[in-house]
């Protein structure tokens, strides 16, 4: 009898699950749609929406004009049920936004810093951060359903704890569920950043529907996202996708993980001003020197990325190098992988075709033929917000997988 009742308990969620999923990705929809697209009857479509309504999970839209019979009651998420922040944190930014059930941002806040910031300040600065997208928004802090912190790096979400964090110094063993839920008395979700930007745009971006794609994450750092049968792939450690630490250059510069050429030291938001520093030192002629007043520890990717659109003959060579090198790593990806698609994001890639196309010059030329021009490549939709969307992912993920 216990199993026969968990069985149907477990139904009963999972129905609960696929018309609250539905509303999520399809806005609004009356009673007899949910029942086509769920293939399940009215009766249990009934007592799933009086369920959602009796909670406030749910609200209806009124009705919809009908040539005949009765009109349809249309029904959407209740954006006031609750509210949820997401924290990106970057080597060199700190974002965060607020949003309702239906995901829309209503507040939006982004701090730039230089590397170096030390690990209490940006725990500071998160709480700060925080508290003032509440104070923008003049919510009922009960109404807050989660927080959702990202960091590129690696997350033991058992304890709650940043373990390690790339191009973050000093960022080990940062127990930022304790820090936060202990400030904030709100329960809080960690993961590492290209797997919630991946996540965002399986959620609410060029990934929506689409149940197998790789997300690039190309910033300071670079690594990606698998999404395989619609769940993000993990990896026997939890460390899949660490693309910036495959191999393109053998012998090639030193990697802060130990190695050598790895992609990160030829291809990454940290590696390109590196790169035009010592070309300028060795006496090229550019005007990225003059963009900066001939500070070069000033010169960023954005940097060099600005002076390639402009046309600076230096600029566009190093782009366009690594460009090449990307490609080969993505080729590899391809190649072992084979997806159907793979979505562009990062603040790298607003660098665009000088870099980009060369990317995919390379990845024609190494990787199988077949399995490459399967490939559809897609940019981000999400922007800068892919990350702080990702981190509210982890909240909104805990309410609908409850259902």
């Amino acid at each position: 009898m216990k199993t026969i009742q968990g069985n149907q308990r477990y139904l009963k969620e999972l129905n609960l699950s696929r018309v609250l999923n539905l509303l999520r990705e399809n806005r609004c929809l009356s009673r007899i749609e949910l029942s086509r697209k769920t293939r399940l009857d009215a009766k249990t479509i009934t007592n799933a929406v009086n369920t959602f309504l009796k909670n406030g999970l749910i609200k209806s839209k009124g009705f919809s004009s009908s040539k005949g019979g009765r009109p349809r009651e249309k029904l959407e998420l209740n954006p006031g049920y609750g509210y949820s922040i997401g924290i990106d944190l970057g080597a060199s930014h700190l974002t965060g936004i607020i949003t309702d059930f239906q995901a829309s941002i209503l507040s939006r806040h982004e701090l730039e810093f230089s590397y170096g910031k030390s690990k209490d300040d940006i725990v500071e600065e998160t709480k700060k951060l925080i508290t003032q997208l509440i104070k923008d928004t003049k919510i009922d802090k009960r109404k807050i359903l989660g927080i959702g912190f990202i960091v590129p790096g690696v997350i033991d979400q058992k304890n709650g704890i940043c373990r390690y964090a790339a191009n973050i110094k000093g960022w080990r063993d940062v127990p930022m569920r304790r820090i936060l839920e202990g400030t904030f008395s709100v329960s809080t979700y960690l993961e590492s950043s290209s797997w919630a930007m991946a996540l965002a745009e399986r959620w609410f971006g060029n990934g929506r529907k689409k149940n197998n794609f790789i997300f690039l994450d190309l910033g300071i750092g670079i690594g990606c996202g698998i999404i395989n049968q619609g769940k993000l792939h993990y990896g026997a450690t939890l460390s899949a996708g660490d693309i910036g630490h495959t191999i393109v250059e053998i012998g090639g510069r030193k990697c802060r993980c130990g190695n050598r050429g790895c992609l990160e030291t030829v291809a990454s938001g940290a590696a390109i001003p590196q790169i035009v520093r010592s070309e300028l030192k060795a006496g090229k002629k550019s005007a990225i020197s003059d963009m900066v007043n001939g500070r070069l520890s000033r010169i960023t990717a954005r940097t060099v990325s600005e002076a390639a659109k402009g046309g600076d003959g230096l600029a566009i060579d190093v782009l366009k190098n690594t460009g090449q090198y990307l490609g080969v790593a993505v080729a590899n990806l391809i190649n072992i992988l084979n997806p159907s698609t793979i979505i562009i994001g990062g603040r790298l890639a607003k660098a665009g075709e000088p870099f980009l196309a060369p990317m995919k010059k390379s990845i024609k030329r190494y990787a199988l033929r077949t399995s490459a021009e399967a490939v559809e490549f897609l940019q981000s939709g999400l922007g800068d917000d892919a990350g702080s969307l990702g981190a509210v992912t982890l909240v909104l993920n805990k309410i609908f997988k409850l259902y």
